[in-house]
């Protein structure tokens, strides 16, 4: 450890108060349109529908609440909350934010009971602003002990270069301040592994009981912030640990001090109840898979997006961040001159990599760089001081000096791009890259067409009237006459087809009609494709009065995750004849290759509806896109 000399600090409190300003500024500079919007109501949703409306099922308040949801434009798209089988309704996102919104929903209550301008329904404005400074205020208090960990490990005039580093030359600083960021989940927990870090390090000093106390609440409060953030308890695990010797004393200390432990893991245990006894009163499971029903993300371990959560134009972490590099190089430094603590924040910096680059939406949404390594910054910011403390040796030092300098700039003008709009938020390519680099006005439509296809925009099928099949080749294509299941299956019909001697008949007894199953992997090696559905239907009822759906599912371990259709209904047919129906879609983000694609023909009506010809067609682009 590099023991901090004895003189003023003044240089990192003045970096700190500098920061603190700057995101206050940010903050303050305009009110959000709405704070309880996208991931944020999520997190915020358990303490209206306990404290408001007495109902943590919503069994009886589901419509009142996105009736109240709807005053302040966030109902739209509601997936914050899914029926669980036995009809209750259960929160996506872990309970810890609303632990720590509560306070300010509290004092939001008291101000709108002051004023009749706003209704004191927990989503008014008072709501929205007492809990969006209230976590600017959780902010101010991770950076100050962040200063306080850094000043343990290095000189001031190095805690204070590090604090300016990470602030402004960083995404952190686009994370914390803009559009209602104060109160996401990163920031949050940023500064409650700050505090856990500091508390690390206190009790190893002196090993006092109330530190012991505090770790038990930083990391119960992690746990239910962001389940796999608990990773950060490997660095009290591991600290001072870093041999054989190293490792026997540490479990002597913890015997000698396993009351402490206990009563500290006790805590942990109460904290994370919360989210079990919740559970169990919604879904009667103790333990219950939230995220289990959105099947559009998860992990994916087997095979994690190393290289694209580095290096990608997309969302790369080094190439939207590239100061962080120097931490990475600091390593090197780190494990020579700290030894002893090397290994906890090396072990925790490596697992968490790995788990959040294993998770299948690796961009993680819209941010600027990638919003989900944030908290470890708490940790990669001493790697970062011990590459400073390195080269301050050599006169080499003098050269980081201007790259410094022009690294800060460059991530405050693309911080101020990404805030405009400039920089997208999740679908940037290289392309894109270079030709908005350093640009301060709003993209052109010609600028706009490199970046990734916008796939998530709408639900609905794909406008073939958009594409130029020019670019485009047709690599798989499949037929579905229903000749080889003749005389199989009652449903099977010889008296009415189009081509061969067969087709299929449903109604309400068989719904489905078809049943076509091709693996991703099977069909290109490309990004993307463009998927064909198209089919050939009769009905001698009213087709405007026959619910039906020519429908593609793509499927991940035997699940599915993207679901597109057409509804007949729209599609003004013709009775007594048969129509021609069908439908594009571009292919999702995929979890893996080994995805399948499923297509098929739904009739949800009573009335008979014959099927032939259903098709498949899968066409790959002539010059794939790439998010390097």
């Amino acid at each position: 450890m590099i023991s901090p000399k004895r003189f003023s600090q003044s240089f990192s409190l003045v970096a700190l108060l500098i920061a603190v300003i700057a995101i206050g500024y940010l903050v303050f500079r305009e009110i959000p349109r709405n704070v309880f919007a996208y991931d944020i109501l999520g997190y915020y949703l358990y303490i209206p529908v306990a404290f408001e409306f007495n109902d943590l099922t919503l069994s009886s308040n589901y419509d009142n609440l996105l009736s109240v949801l709807s005053k302040y434009g966030t109902s739209e798209g509601f997936c914050h909350a899914f029926k669980a089988e036995n009809g209750n309704w259960v929160m996506r996102f872990p309970m810890g934010l609303s632990i720590l919104y509560f306070p300010f929903y509290m004092i939001g209550g008291w101000i709108a009971q002051l004023n009749d301008q706003y209704p004191k329904d927990g989503f008014s404005l008072p709501y929205q602003l007492s809990v969006l400074y209230g976590c600017y205020l959780y902010t101010i208090i991770g950076l100050i002990t962040f200063r306080k960990i850094l000043l343990h490990f290095f000189t001031d005039k190095i805690s204070a270069l590090v604090i300016i580093l990470l602030v402004f030359g960083t995404n952190y600083l686009l994370q914390v301040s803009i559009h209602a960021q104060p109160a996401m989940v990163h920031n949050l927990v940023f500064s409650l592994h700050a505090l856990t870090v500091y508390f690390t390090i206190k009790w190893h000093s002196t090993y006092k009981l109330k530190y012991m106390i505090g770790l038990g609440c930083t990391i119960g409060l992690t746990a239910i912030c962001r389940p796999p953030e608990i990773l950060i308890a490997l660095v009290p695990i591991l600290y001072n640990v870093f041999s054989k010797d190293t490792f026997q004393q540490k479990m002597r200390l913890i015997r000698l001090h396993r009351n402490d432990i206990i009563i500290a893991v006790f805590i942990v245990f109460v904290i994370v109840s919360y989210q079990l006894v919740y559970w169990k009163i919604v879904t009667g499971k103790f333990i219950f898979d939230s995220y289990g029903e959105n099947l559009n993300e998860g992990f994916n371990f087997r095979h994690p997006y190393i290289l694209e959560f580095l290096f990608s134009f997309r969302k790369g972490w080094l190439i939207f961040t590239p100061i962080m590099i120097f931490a990475v190089w600091g390593m090197y430094f780190f494990y020579k001159n700290g030894k002893p603590l090397f290994f906890a924040f090396i072990a925790y910096f490596l697992v968490n990599f790995y788990v959040i680059t294993s998770w299948s939406n690796w961009w993680y949404g819209i941010s600027f760089s990638s919003r989900a390594i944030i908290p470890a910054y708490v940790t990669l910011a001493v790697s970062l001081g011990y590459f400073l403390y390195g080269i301050s040796k050599y006169k080499i030092k003098y050269i980081f000096i201007p790259v410094f300098a022009g690294l800060i700039s460059l991530n405050l003008f693309q911080s101020w791009q990404a805030s405009r709009g400039i920089l997208n938020g999740s679908r940037m390519t290289k392309a894109y890259y270079k030709s908005v680099f350093l640009q301060n006005t709003m993209p052109t439509d010609e600028q706009q067409k490199l970046l990734l296809r916008d796939k998530y925009s709408t639900s609905e099928p794909l406008n073939v009237k958009e594409i130029n099949f020019n670019d485009y080749k047709l690599v798989y294509r499949y037929v579905e006459n229903f000749d080889s299941n003749s005389k199989s299956q009652p449903n099977i019909i010889d008296s009415l087809y189009v081509s061969r001697n067969h087709s299929f008949l449903t109604n309400r007894s068989y719904s489905f009609a078809g049943d076509i199953k091709k693996k991703y992997k099977e069909m290109t090696t490309k990004s993307y494709l463009i998927l064909k559905l198209s089919a050939k239907i009769f009905t001698p009822a009213n087709p405007d009065q026959s619910e039906a759906r020519l429908a593609i599912t793509m499927m991940h371990k035997g699940k599915a995750y993207e679901f597109k259709c057409v509804d007949t209904r729209a599609l003004h047919l013709k009775s007594n004849a048969w129509n021609d129906i069908e439908f594009y879609m571009w292919t999702p983000d995929f979890w893996d290759r080994r995805d399948v694609v499923q297509g098929y023909f739904w009739n949800l009506s009573d009335n008979p509806i014959f099927v032939d010809d259903l098709t498949l067609e899968a066409y790959e682009p002539l010059v794939d896109e790439t998010v390097f």
